[in-house]
């Protein structure tokens, strides 16, 4: 038996369950499909901050590219910003993992003006490891909203709108906070 816990539906993608309805395998697990995820995510972000037009994001280089669930991530936040009136904004280095590309994300966030983004969006499964909590520190500089569609209630207490947990429990006192 295989067991799973991922974040994405990568897992169709290499075939290693055929659809999560009949997996067609020894396979079970639990799932939080991000990537669908992004239009719910969109639509709050809509909701909140109903004149933005500009979306920034820190992608290529940034994104783990076969990690999980980054790419999926990625992919559907350039199809779906659009479709809710979003033009996204990419924050792109070509500079490898390490403490370069840390030094890079900082000064990237650091340059971008006023104006020049209306709001913020975290992809989860990045190479820099605090880079939410930049991410955070560079929307509440700019007084723009962020989106952190992560796991933890940092992610929450850093200044995002928005998290998923496993833990409906844990979940719950992040909205409680919230409201």
């Amino acid at each position: 038996a295989i067991l799973f816990s991922t974040g994405d539906r990568g897992l169709m993608e290499q075939g290693i369950v055929e659809d999560f309805v009949r997996p067609g395998k020894n396979v079970t697990g639990a799932m939080s499909d991000f990537p669908e995820n992004v239009g719910r995510i969109l639509e709050f972000l809509r909701l909140v901050a109903p004149n933005a037009k500009k979306l920034g994001a820190l992608t290529d280089g940034f994104v783990i590219p076969k990690g999980l669930p980054g790419p999926f991530f990625l992919e559907a936040l350039r199809h779906q910003a659009p479709l809710f009136g979003f033009t996204l904004v990419e924050y792109k280095s070509n500079i490898e993992p390490g403490p370069a590309l840390d030094a890079e994300a900082q000064r990237i966030l650091a340059n971008i003006k006023p104006g020049e983004v209306d709001a913020f969006v975290h992809i989860p499964g990045h190479f820099v490891q605090p880079q939410q909590f930049y991410e955070a520190a560079n929307a509440k500089r700019l007084g723009i909203p962020t989106m952190m569609p992560g796991f933890f209630e940092a992610d929450l207490e850093t200044g995002g709108l928005i998290g998923y947990g496993e833990d409906d429990y844990h979940v719950g006192g992040q909205i409680a906070v919230m409201a």
